[in-house]
């Protein structure tokens, strides 16, 4: 009987990047931030989330939505901020991977356009080949 060893490289997890969008009120001093955080691990999206917060801190967490689709968890969390420059540089250090700047990433009319369209867009980087470069 032969025995595979795989090291910590024979498997390699998906990376997928970290979708986002921001948008100011005119005459605000606020900022509110859209993130999208997809990975096949929920605690690391908890992890993510926990220093997302702390880099546009001070901040209000406004509302997120959880769900999985084919094992793949996602959250998505709207953020108001006082921190009115994203500092895509640190951010990027934060999440330790891509960014994708999602220009239609923002609230609807109603709860469901936005519900469905993150739903549409988490399936789409589902669907997308798995590269086997790590970022």
């Amino acid at each position: 009987m032969t025995k595979q060893v795989f090291g910590e490289k024979g498997k390699k997890e998906r990376r997928f990047p970290l979708i986002w969008n921001f948008r100011t009120e005119p005459g605000t001093e606020t900022v509110t931030y859209y993130f999208l955080i997809l990975n096949q691990d929920s605690r690391e999206i908890d992890d993510i989330t926990e220093r997302l917060v702390k880099l546009v801190s001070p901040c209000t967490p406004q509302k997120g939505l959880n769900d999985n689709i084919s094992g793949t968890s996602y959250s998505f969390l709207e953020i108001e901020s006082y921190n009115v420059r994203p500092d895509v540089t640190e951010m990027s250090k934060v999440y330790g991977g891509r960014l994708n700047i999602e220009k239609r990433l923002y609230p609807r009319e109603n709860d469901y356009g936005l519900e469905n369209f993150v739903v549409k867009r988490v399936k789409e980087e589902l669907e997308k080949p798995h590269s086997s470069e790590t970022f």
